[in-house]
């Protein structure tokens, strides 16, 4: 019991901060009764007895990404972030005041957004976004709804409390928390559209039918929709098999047309409305300037809860709800799960699964400051052409799948002045280190998926395994602005050197570089230091200091310098110094050997030296 205490204080000390926003006493109960419950539902101990595991593993929700502690802590933590990085760019500025309510209520309904997750079936997931509004109109939830309230978490009781006393919403304040936080279903696009959410009647309606039926009933509700819409796009020889599922969901929804109404929050709502529901949540309608103000609030909260749960961690990072991790084979492809048990030992199980190759590829999934995204990946190595197309093509699936949710979260009604009024977001590919080509094949496979993205594609140079000297120096550098006339005399001088400079174009050979100044004894890269760059001097003052006893030489201007190394992917062989101030350019690697590497043959070489020679030609 010790060792359990242990072990639960030492991660609350990592989400300590989170206690600004949320009762630890609630966040406890969230993550013991419905969190931890998700966990061990997916141990495999306890997976052993589910016969639907057992008889098909293949996309067994116990495989899906994490949805237990961890995940809701990372949610709750990225929402933080996330309101941080868009705000005044995504979604508009608000007052400090204002804005650190929406970051009250962003964790709280962090919290609550996947707890439907304990049904651990295809049913369940499918649901729980239901089930999360429906439980917190149970009198399991009154006394830490009661906490929230009294503890004033995260400013939204107190924000709530002004309107109500100034008779601007005509409700109990503490019901309209409750309504509040039972907005939650909208961090699931499946269960609310986007036009759901912008629309404030429309969002009144949905949440009141999610609240009033039955889980199974809206579920067969919602997949006669889902299979009515597949119809739609179905070739008439294929439209057999889906009437006969329509058919027999149908079939179902009648059977449940007599105890449609759910008994589960049925007592509460009577409680707190009466005989009906006219007056509940009736403050989304509300035309005052100061409530219209709060439900943007709320809103605009719901939106960047979608995006933080979109942009959840990944890659190594990324486990199921059981602790297994997920990796890929770079021999087929493939998704390898590492399944343990309580005695320690590991089965790994290989799976032909496209969303788990995708994601555990996916080394970060970010915003960045000017509010675009940044995609990165661990490999673009594999050993066979099939294994690295598959790769690419199931990571290609799942940023499509973030960027839907991303995107689409971020659409505004047409009267909004952000619903055009905002630079389009760029989707940031970052080059890997072991295999140019892949963000490529990622970037050709998105753009085929979704058309639409096509303009919205940029590569970014890879610093994750650049030493930090030259990460600091080329994040604080400045951009090259220069002119097509000076970029094309600094080209000739560099062939003046022997460099082969004729496949360079300067549309795409000048992109992220950077131009430095070093000062007097500093060190522009250091001897075995791992290659990320290939500098360019623009005047004297370097020095190389080579190993194995060779002789320390000057570097002249223009020569190229690191690119042995950053063409071998070797460690550098030597130091070089800085013995004056000297102005250098930057070049990184993938910009390198994608756009200004390149070889002479023996016949091109030959035709170079005899015209750098004045030599007679030997034919």
């Amino acid at each position: 019991m010790a060792k359990s205490n242990t072990k639960n204080n030492s991660l609350e000390d990592s989400t300590h901060y989170l206690d600004t926003y949320l009762s630890q006493k609630v966040r406890a109960f969230i993550e013991k009764n419905y969190y931890e419950r998700i966990n061990f539902q997916s141990s495999l101990d306890h997976l052993v007895h589910d016969k639907t595991f057992m008889n098909k593993m293949n996309n067994h929700i116990a495989l899906f990404a994490d949805h237990g502690v961890v995940h809701v802590r990372n949610v709750a933590a990225l929402i933080l972030d996330t309101l941080e990085t868009i705000h005044g760019i995504h979604i508009p500025s608000r007052s400090p005041y204002r804005f650190n309510m929406m970051k009250g209520y962003g964790v709280i309904t962090a919290y609550f957004h996947d707890i439907g997750m304990i049904h651990f079936s295809t049913f369940g997931r499918a649901t729980h976004s239901e089930f999360a509004a429906q439980e917190l109109y149970t009198p399991e939830l009154d006394p830490y709804l009661k906490i929230i309230w009294n503890d004033n978490c995260g400013n939204l009781p107190w924000r709530i409390t002004q309107l109500c006393k100034k008779g601007l919403i005509q409700a109990e304040p503490e019901t309209v928390l409750r309504e509040c936080l039972a907005l939650v279903p909208a961090h699931s696009k499946s269960a609310f559209p986007i036009d759901i959410l912008n629309h404030s009647p429309r969002l009144r309606e949905h949440i009141l039918t999610l609240l009033q039926y039955d889980l199974e009933y809206l579920y067969y509700k919602n997949q006669i929709k889902k299979l009515e819409e597949k119809r739609k796009k179905t070739p008439s020889s294929k439209k057999q098999s889906l009437e006969k599922e329509i058919k027999k969901f149908q079939r179902l929804l009648a059977s449940k047309e007599k105890t449609k109404f759910t008994s589960k929050t049925k007592t509460i709502l009577s409680r707190l409305y009466g005989k009906d529901l006219k007056n509940a949540f009736s403050w989304l309608l509300s035309s005052n300037p100061e409530v219209l103000e709060f439900v943007e609030d709320l809103k605009d909260t719901l939106r960047t809860l979608r995006c933080a749960d979109a942009l959840r961690q990944r890659g190594t990072s990324f486990k199921t709800s059981g602790g297994y991790q997920i990796f890929v084979s770079q021999y087929t492809g493939n998704a390898i799960f590492a399944l343990t048990n309580q005695k320690q030992q590991m089965f790994l199980l290989e799976l032909d699964t496209p969303h788990a190759v995708g994601e555990a590829n996916i080394q970060r999934c970010e915003y960045t400051k000017t509010g675009h995204l940044i995609i990165s990946f661990y490999t673009g190595f594999f050993h066979t052409e099939k294994a690295l197309h598959h790769s690419a093509q199931c990571v290609a699936m799942i940023i499509n799948d973030i960027l839907g949710d991303v995107i689409d979260s971020l659409k505004f009604p047409t009267h909004h002045p952000y619903h055009e009024n905002r630079e389009p977001i760029q989707i940031l590919l970052e080059n890997v280190h072991d295999n140019w080509r892949y963000t490529q094949l990622v970037s050709d496979a998105l753009k085929k998926i979704n058309p639409s993205l096509k303009q919205r594609i940029q590569y970014k140079t890879p610093l994750s395994n650049i030493p930090l000297l030259e990460k600091q120096r080329y994040l604080n550098a400045k951009d090259l602005a220069w002119s097509n006339e000076k970029k094309t005399d600094f080209l000739e001088n560099i062939a003046k050197k022997g460099f082969k400079i004729s496949r360079i174009k300067l549309s795409r050979a000048f992109r992220e570089i950077r131009y430095i100044e070093l000062s007097k004894g500093e060190y522009l890269f250091e001897v075995n230091s791992p290659p990320g760059f290939v500098y360019i001097p623009l005047g004297k003052g370097l020095v190389g200091v080579p190993l194995g006893g060779y002789t320390s030489f000057e570097i002249a201007p223009y020569s190229l310098i690191g690119n042995s190394s950053v063409i071998a992917g070797t460690q550098r062989n030597a130091s070089v110094l800085a013995t004056q101030s000297v102005s250098a350019l930057m070049i990184p690697q993938d910009i390198y050997l994608s756009f200004w590497h390149d070889t002479y043959d023996e016949n091109q070489l030959k035709k170079t030296l005899t015209g750098l020679y004045s030599l007679k030609s030997s034919s």
